[in-house]
């Protein structure tokens, strides 16, 4: 099997730009094209206002320098220019303020669509540090308002006006000398070539700024974290943090720098032009004035003309200036949506409704961008309702057994088998709705305890308490305001439920009994969080539940494990030792050992370790 990493044909910077600009005003015209509305009536009004404000300087001045002023024409003029305005800027106003919302929804719409690609990608991904660290800058594209996609959007918005003001500022000012406006160009494309250089240079450090910001957002959440207060308290681990703070702020510091340099050594060339440009253009208009071309009146207007038409353009440059470098992650971020990171997986169904058979035929797994095997060779099968434990030291492969066999990760050699069919050439979705997992890192979600439980808004209640008696926890469940309508967590429901390690571990038990269709059902350390005499009471009581079902316990409490049928210790990725209790126990060897280690710290009553 393979994974699809997207198309890699290389194509130049100049298309692939063009490309993004076409797909984001594409994306308007699919989702909202009433914002093209809105575009076009703020490009007319605060294109025109600059012009307006042009011609109002020139007439009054005319009015107030002339032979026969007359105050009463000023102030009407006055008024007129006022109120024309007024109208003009109350017409952006609200076409901006219309199309900010609009800007919003659709960038909220890409972050859906980034979320479900999240949540169906391949699980390899999440455990993947460099993954995240490469795409940073694709979710960096849809982080806020501002910036990003939507911030591009806002800029070509806006810009729309000021191309318009542009357009007829220049005209107004070539009746008097084009050199001008030749001038104030070419500075102010100097201005967009720097801004075009230091926004590459800024995308190329990208995985720097990620990997420093990442690092010290994650110091500053641990040391603000009040579950990290106790052991930072009782270990003394202030200074330790400090160190690591300075360091990677320096870090940061570092980076930062040099982006900072890279800008002001390119600016001084942006500088250059613009005083030169300005020398031209003053030089020119005191010409004009000097030679009586102009009136006081004229003079004043080409002025203000020139004035804006040389501020507009800065404004648009540093609107493209801006397009330029925010285009260049949203771009990024089209590469992810666009990029396949789901395994290539068979269409053929697959169901049982008995339970199953499990073989792992000479399975080797190393994870992706290593080169060590966590699993070598390995041959073992599990018979239709057994009862089956893995057992053996931290890092032996067990949970990465599991994972495997539940589809997140294929394996690197050897076939896994589901009732003799390679699960490889079965739908993933179908593999899956036969299991039934229960891991040791729970993390219930912020719905409702029901909700939890039945995974899913459409809730059977009476299952859901038959599922909660089963683990104990309905007498807790029944005690509360709303019952099991009752919110877990309180990040959206303040008055929701914080259950304990161990109850939130029965809560995530009382899934998997839940769970339709199951003929697998997983147990990867549930119970970590309880007690020896609480973890060995879930596990026979899941036993008798789980009758009937192919099922695998997995424990670092060798004793919880002896009601299996068979025991499998591994070791260094490979089965060291198989059999059950009494046999491992007889046969001696890693598997007596660990056993007689640990009941050092357990005392044995009736047969159960406490």
């Amino acid at each position: 099997m393979r994974a699809n990493n997207g198309d890699t044909t290389k194509t130049s910077r100049k298309e692939v730009r063009f490309g993004t600009v076409r797909r984001m005003i594409g994306h308007i015209r699919a989702h909202d094209p009433a914002i093209f509305a809105y575009a076009a009536t703020n490009a007319l009004t605060t294109g025109i206002e600059p012009l307006l404000s042009v011609f109002a300087l020139q007439i009054i001045i005319g009015q107030m320098t002339g032979a026969q002023a007359v105050i009463g024409k000023v102030l009407i003029t006055i008024a007129a220019y006022i109120g024309l305005s007024a109208l003009l800027r109350i017409i952006s106003i609200k076409a901006n303020t219309l199309s900010w919302s609009r800007f919003a929804y659709l960038r909220m719409e890409i972050v859906r669509e980034m979320f479900n690609k999240l949540l169906t990608m391949d699980y390899a991904n999440y455990e993947n540090a460099s993954f995240f660290n490469e795409r940073q800058s694709s979710f960096e594209a849809v982080s806020n308002n501002n910036n990003g996609i939507e911030g591009i959007w806002h800029r070509f918005f806006d810009l729309s006006g000021k191309v318009v003001s542009i357009i007829l500022l220049a005209v107004v000012i070539s009746l008097f000398n084009p050199l001008i406006v030749l001038v104030l160009v070419l500075s102010v494309a100097v201005s967009v070539f720097v801004l075009q250089k230091v926004s590459v240079f800024r995308h190329d450090m990208r995985a720097d700024i990620s990997q420093a910001y990442r690092r010290v957002s994650r110091l500053y959440e641990t040391s603000s974290d009040f579950s990290y207060g106790k052991d930072i308290r009782l270990f003394d681990l202030r200074g330790r943090i400090s160190d690591l703070f300075r360091r990677e702020i320096a870090f940061y510091k570092d980076v930062v720098t040099r982006i900072v340099n890279k800008e002001f050594s390119l600016s001084l060339y942006s500088a250059l032009a613009s005083v030169f440009a300005e020398l031209i253009m003053y030089g020119l208009l005191v010409y004009g004035i000097i030679n009586g071309r102009l009136t006081i009146a004229d003079f004043s207007m080409y002025l203000v003309a020139v004035s804006l038409f040389n501020a507009k353009l800065r404004e648009a440059a540093t609107d493209i200036g801006f397009v330029r470098d925010q285009i260049l992650y949203v771009e990024d971020m089209y590469e992810f949506l666009d990029t396949n990171l789901i395994t290539e997986n068979s269409d053929k169904p697959f169901s049982a409704d008995a339970p199953v058979r499990i073989e792992f035929e000479n399975v080797s797994f190393k994870y992706p961008g290593t080169d060590r095997y966590v699993l070598r060779n390995l041959n073992l099968t599990i018979e239709p309702s057994e009862k089956l434990a893995l057992v053996g030291v931290n890092g032996s492969g067990k949970t990465t057994l599991v994972k495997l066999l539940c589809g997140l990760y294929r394996p690197t050699e050897g076939r896994i088998l589901i009732n003799g069919t390679d699960y490889l050439d079965m739908k993933l979705s179908d593999l899956q709705n036969l299991i039934a997992m229960v891991s040791q890192d729970v993390q219930p979600l912020a719905f409702s305890v029901a909700e939890n439980v039945a995974a899913s808004e459409i809730v059977d209640r009476e299952r859901v308490e038959d599922c909660l008696r089963q683990v104990g926890l309905w007498d807790k469940v029944e005690s509360l305001p709303r019952g099991m309508d009752t919110t877990v967590l309180k990040v959206l429901d303040e008055n929701g439920v914080v259950f304990s390690g161990g109850e939130n571990q029965k809560l995530m038990i009382a899934r998997a009994l839940y769970k339709p269709g199951t003929q697998m059902m997983i147990m990867d350390e549930p119970t970590a969080s309880l007690d020896a005499l609480a973890e060995e009471k879930i596990y026979r009581e899941m036993n008798e539940i789980m009758q009937g079902k192919t099922s695998i316990f997995i424990s670092h409490r060798i004793a919880s494990t002896r009601f299996c049928d068979r025991i499998v210790l591994l070791d260094g990725g490979n089965i060291a030792q198989s059999g059950t209790h009494e046999e491992l126990m007889a046969e001696g060897g890693l598997y007596r050992e660990m056993f007689e280690t640990q009941a050092k710290y357990y005392r044995e009553g009736n047969g159960v370790a406490v």
